[in-house]
């Protein structure tokens, strides 16, 4: 039981990592559709300008949606609508006895940056709106941030069960 145990921690060790990895993209590209805000927001742009940072943010929204409906483990959807980590707890049996479980709860997380991802995707960036996307993407990168931090403090929690084991 010990072995199985200590393989399910590690299994959940990779599925989390999966989902926070996937997370860490998200960051990425946010932070670049903020800069891209931000950049709109000053008055030297010519329309040609906003065009093209308007066609980016909508490229890097569309990106956003991809690898959030793309992101599986073992061909399991992790962070989409009705994913693993969107639905509800996971719950992972890291040990021999019945009580040696970690319950994961980060659907209100993932919820919430995918309510994020799904309205920056449908923005269309211009000079007039260019300030309104820096705040929304300021609280996307801070509701990321919560969801990574779920993931985090529970792969460490997992990482500190499999020495232990």
């Amino acid at each position: 039981g010990q072995k199985v145990g200590m393989r399910n921690a590690q299994d959940a060790v990779s599925m989390i990592q999966t989902a926070e990895g996937a997370m860490d993209e998200m960051t990425n590209i946010t932070q670049r559709m903020k800069d891209l805000a931000t950049q709109a927001a000053n008055g030297t742009n010519s329309d040609k300008d906003i065009a093209a940072m308007n066609s980016e943010f909508k490229e890097l929204g569309k990106e956003l949606i991809n690898i959030r409906d793309n992101t599986t483990f073992g061909g399991t959807d992790l962070l989409k609508a009705g994913g693993k980590f969107e639905n509800g707890a996971v719950s992972f049996q890291i040990g021999a006895s019945a009580t040696e479980k970690l319950d994961l709860n980060a659907s209100t997380q993932v919820k919430a940056v995918n309510t994020a991802i799904t309205s920056a995707a449908g923005v269309t960036l211009s000079a007039t709106n260019a300030t309104a996307q820096i705040t929304a993407m300021d609280s996307m990168l801070e509701k990321i941030g919560e969801a990574r931090s779920t993931f985090g403090a529970n792969i460490n929690r997992l990482d500190h069960t499999v020495n232990n084991l």
